[in-house]
């Protein structure tokens, strides 16, 4: 019971700190738009950009954040943006602030998450000049905590089963230069199949796996380099 009520705490503890509460605010001086994201939570290896759009004939502005790293790290933390966006033109728009996951980026797939719609006036005119954008991206605010070994990194794995050829494609990311095998195991931790593949480079790589020998059903499976990184994965396998 004390072991239990140990790890409930932990878990508490790690969402609490990690999960801070997103906050998104949205100010206006003049013609500078400043937009403050708190607290955002991600790989703490992430490097963000941004990029905005303006659509005069909705009154729409687009601001897009995107994790641009290749390499992640097994931690997560949260962050602070910040992006000015100046001198916009007078008038009344709604300010909405997407996050996209790029699968160019490593993550699994490509994915765009609305964070904030606001309202905002701008009441000054200004001089015809080009609008430019300043973005600042604060370091890990608090300690970052380590993902377990069983639970996988985003956008570390992508799995493209193929049936009719008896066949399975993984795509995923090395953080180095490495031997690789990949074992396929049933639910009772017995391997079923293991193939090894020779010198393998840092980033992305796609391989190619015969399961002609298998029998359909669900498995789990295993990534692992000769320089110690594991990757995780579940099959469920067809015919």
């Amino acid at each position: 019971m004390k072991r239990l009520l140990l790890i409930f705490i932990l878990l508490i503890f790690r969402f609490s700190v990690i999960n801070a509460q997103e906050k998104i605010e949205c100010d206006v001086d003049d013609n500078l738009l400043s937009v403050s994201i708190k607290n955002i939570t991600a790989n703490c290896c992430s490097g963000f950009d941004s990029d905005f759009h303006i659509n005069y004939s909705s009154s729409l502005i687009t601001i897009t954040l995107t994790d641009t790293t290749l390499q992640k790290c097994r931690c997560e933390c949260n962050f602070d943006l910040s992006v000015n966006i100046g001198p916009v033109p007078q008038g009344k728009y709604t300010v909405v602030v997407v996050r996209e996951d790029l699968a160019k980026y490593g993550f699994i797939r490509d994915k765009k998450t609305q964070l904030s719609k606001k309202d905002i006036l701008v009441y000054d005119p200004h001089p015809k000049s080009a609008i430019v954008m300043d973005f600042r991206q604060s370091q890990c605010k608090n300690t970052p905590v380590n993902l377990p070994e069983n639970e996988p990194i985003k956008g570390e794995i992508e799995i493209f089963p193929n049936p009719s050829a008896g066949a399975v494609s993984l795509k995923f990311n090395l953080k180095e230069h490495s031997d690789v095998s990949v074992k396929i195991l049933n639910f009772l931790g017995k391997d079923v199949n293991e193939i090894s593949f020779k010198s393998l480079k840092a980033g992305t790589n796609l391989l190619h796996l015969d399961l002609t020998k298998i029998p359909p059903g669900m498995y789990l499976g295993k990534v692992i380099s000769s320089t110690g990184q594991i990757i995780n994965f579940k099959l469920i396998w067809s015919k």
